[in-house]
Parts: structure tokens; sequence; C-alpha cells
């Protein structure tokens, strides 16, 4: 079907009939109907121009929209992946963390059982210690002791000794004096030695 033109209706022939409209009004309605189809016509022929200079934008931003959203995409995918890798690392890291911090408990361990161990080792050789001295403390005491009851015995000798002296200068009896000096002088030699040998021996042992 053929689009009436403005033309058509400015130059339209209408037949006449009785009792129809007015020929002049007829006439001005069409005149400003085919104004009006004329500038919508020229408008449409306008937006046609605009459109067909918008196309290209309108490609330009279709294919701008289809670039951000690959972009978008991308982007995300890459963040995705940056942060499967962060947790990766930081997986990793607490992994190596526990780790460390495991070696350094029981490295820490070690060193307490060996401190403990050292700690045990001085307190036995300490008691050890406290022991030999007062067994050799005992042993010297008991020494001393011995030697204070030979010089005693000794001296109570050398007093009878010279009892017996003083006695027999009296009775004029030098010879016999003289005898029984050695022999006292002997048997003190005697039990000196024999104590001396007792206390070496004591504290050898």
């Amino acid at each position: 079907m053929e689009r009436i033109k403005p033309t058509d209706l400015e130059n339209a022939e209408l037949k006449r009939a009785v009792r129809g409209y007015d020929i002049v009004e007829t006439h001005k309605l069409l005149q400003k109907a085919a104004q009006e189809i004329a500038t919508l016509n020229y408008e449409i022929r306008q937006l046609k121009t605009e459109n067909e200079k918008l196309n290209p934008l309108q490609e330009q931003a279709s294919t701008l929209s289809d670039v951000i959203v690959m972009a978008q995409k991308a982007a995300e995918e890459k963040l995705a992946k940056a942060q499967r890798e962060c947790d990766k690392m930081i997986s990793a890291a607490r992994r190596e963390a526990d780790h460390v911090i495991a070696e350094a408990h029981q490295a820490c361990q070690d060193v307490e059982k060996q401190h403990t161990s050292r700690l045990n080792d001085l307190k036995w050789q300490i008691e050890r210690t406290s022991v030999e001295k007062d067994k050799i403390t005992a042993i010297y005491k008991g020494f001393l002791e011995d030697q204070l009851n030979s010089i005693e015995n000794t001296a109570r000798k050398y007093m009878t000794l010279a009892v017996v002296e003083s006695t027999y200068l009296e009775t004029g009896s030098d010879s016999d004096m003289d005898s029984d000096d050695e022999e006292t002088e002997i048997s003190f030699a005697s039990e000196y030695t024999s104590t001396t040998t007792s206390y070496d021996t004591a504290v050898e042992a």
C-alpha cells in the first residue's frame, strides 16, 4: 500500500455531494494535514540521519561494552587466582610457622632435659662429695684422737720413766735405767708407725 504524500492531500479532488462538507474548510483541513505530514516526514528523515550518525557510536558502545565485560571477567578471574595464591601462601606460611614453633618447643624441651640431667648430676656429686667429706672428717678425727691418745700414753710413759729414773738415780742403778729408756723409745716408735699406717689405709679406702 502506497503511503499518502502531502501533495496528495493538497491536490486531492473530492467529489461533491448534496449536503456534504464545506469545500473551503475541507481544503484547509487537507492543507493543514499535508503540512503536518510534511513536517513529520522531515522529522523522520532527520531522525534517520541522526540514527545513521549514531550507528557507529552505538557499535563502538557495544564494542566497548563487550570489552568492559571481558575486562571485568578477566579482572575477576585474576582476582580469584590471586586470592587462591594468597590463600596458598598463607597456608604454607602457617605450616612453616607451626613447624618452626614445634622445633623450637622440642629444642627447649631437649635443653631443659639436659639441664635437668646436669643439675641432677651436680646434686649427686655434691651429695657424694659431702659423704666423702664426712667420711674423711671422721677418719681424720679418729686419727687425731688416736694420736692424742698415743701422745697422752707416751707422756704418761715418759712421766713414769722420769719417776723411775729419779728413783734409780737415788738408788744408783744407772745401767737398768738406760735399758728401760731404749725399750720405751722403741715401743713409742712402733706405736706411731702403726697408727700412721692405719690412717693412710683408711684414707685410701
